[in-house]
């Protein structure tokens, strides 16, 4: 079964002033078959994407991981974004499963990170992925 959106509340998930690269979202038995990237997400869901793009991430410890990148249409509040692009990877050890990463912050929400605030976000913002 695959599905073509997810929602998610970004309530649940974290805004990353570190991160440079690509949006990041969780996803486990990741498998690539031709230009199809098959995984599962989080609640469990399994999505099946068009491979746009791969990324090398350094994951620390002088670690790296190849990841394959596919874009999803992305809604924060009312504003509507097509085509943007995540990362997937396994994140599973980690609280956040979704990382919306500082260059879609600045460019595309044209925002600013207030590094010394935490969860600011009212429960009622929604991002459809």
């Amino acid at each position: 079964m695959s599905f073509s959106t997810l929602t998610v509340w970004v309530k649940l998930q974290k805004l990353d002033s570190g991160n440079g690269a690509f949006n990041v979202l969780h996803g486990e038995d990741i498998q690539l078959q031709g230009n199809k990237v098959f995984f599962r997400t989080v609640n469990g869901r399994t999505l099946v994407k068009d491979k746009k793009d791969s990324i090398t991430i350094n994951v620390g410890a002088g670690n790296t991981e190849d990841r394959p990148v596919v874009e999803f249409d992305m809604k924060v509040g009312d504003r509507e974004f097509k085509g943007v692009p995540f990362s997937i990877g396994n994140r599973s050890s980690n609280i956040f499963k979704i990382l919306v990463g500082k260059e879609f912050i600045e460019q595309e929400l044209d925002a600013l990170i207030d590094v010394g605030q935490e969860n600011i976000a009212g429960s009622n913002i929604e991002a459809e992925l």
